[in-house]
């Protein structure tokens, strides 16, 4: 876990960059196909999706979650596993930012109807998720872990 506000934003855009590009890559390929085309809208596309996703993760992903999470769910933070309270944050994290970035897509396309935000949100949930747990969690705590023990004075200051 993120020891400090620089370590914070370091690994929330990490994991947000990460899942951008991954949903990218997934929602323009289901709209378009396996192509250079749909490659070339995703790298051009990146950057605004890129920033719209770190934005909603700071100022109300994170925030949400975090308070949900330390008041219903894990009540004693020093007496639970930390991978644990990592991947129950991660999790209610994808359901947020789905939910979030779901309606950006949509509207992006000029695609906006309450019974394609469903489908395409049921979607998006079904890759985010493996996406998350299985590639993009593991890759941000490895990075996070390796730098820490890289820049240990920075990683024991509390900000």
């Amino acid at each position: 876990m993120p020891k400090n506000f620089k370590e914070e934003l370091l690994y929330t855009g990490m994991m947000a960059g990460m899942m951008a590009l991954g949903m990218s890559l997934y929602n323009v390929m289901r709209a378009i196909g396996i192509n250079l085309l749909a490659l070339k809208k995703v790298l051009l596309g990146f950057p605004i999706g890129f920033f719209i996703a770190c934005t909603i993760a700071f100022m109300i992903g994170a925030p949400l979650v975090k308070a949900f999470v330390f008041k219903f769910i894990i009540k004693d933070p020093d007496h639970t596993k930390p991978l644990w309270t990592e991947w129950t944050i991660s999790g209610l994290m994808v359901l947020v930012m789905v939910t979030f970035m779901t309606v950006y897509g949509l509207f992006k396309t000029g695609q906006w109807r309450v019974a394609i935000y469903w489908h395409d949100w049921w979607l998006n949930i079904l890759v985010a998720l493996p996406l998350q747990f299985l590639l993009v969690g593991p890759l941000a705590r490895w990075w996070l872990t390796h730098y820490q023990k890289a820049h240990p004075i920075s990683s024991k200051q509390q900000d």
